[in-house]
């Protein structure tokens, strides 16, 4: 695996581009996933490639097991504080405000 990571980061250097070590990581999928000193230790740019359990991708948060559980938790969270606001203030202002403070905190999740 890291001849295919070189061969990767040889292409990005051909192309201009930079991958930043320190913010990449990779993860293991299925049952059996690899634990942080497992068998891999993947190295780019001369650095370790840390092993996580749950990453964010693209808005979706991915955990090994792929179980929407530290997703839906994520969303739980945020939901419940932005409905807390919209509860709290909801005799203050009126319908119309009320449904478009719901179109932009709640319906876009």
């Amino acid at each position: 695996m890291n001849s295919e990571l070189s061969r990767v980061q040889h292409w990005f250097n051909c192309n201009k581009l930079s991958l930043n070590s320190k913010k990449t990581s990779y993860m293991c999928f299925g049952r059996a996933a690899c634990k942080r000193n497992s068998l891999y230790q993947l190295v780019l740019n001369g650095e370790q490639l840390r092993c996580v359990n749950v990453n964010k991708f693209l808005g979706v948060t991915i955990d090994d097991q792929l179980n929407w559980k530290p997703h839906i938790d994520e969303l739980t969270r945020k939901l419940n504080r932005n409905a807390g606001v919209i509860y709290k203030i909801r005799y203050k202002i009126n319908a119309s405000v009320t449904l478009k403070l719901y179109d932009s905190m709640i319906l876009s999740h």
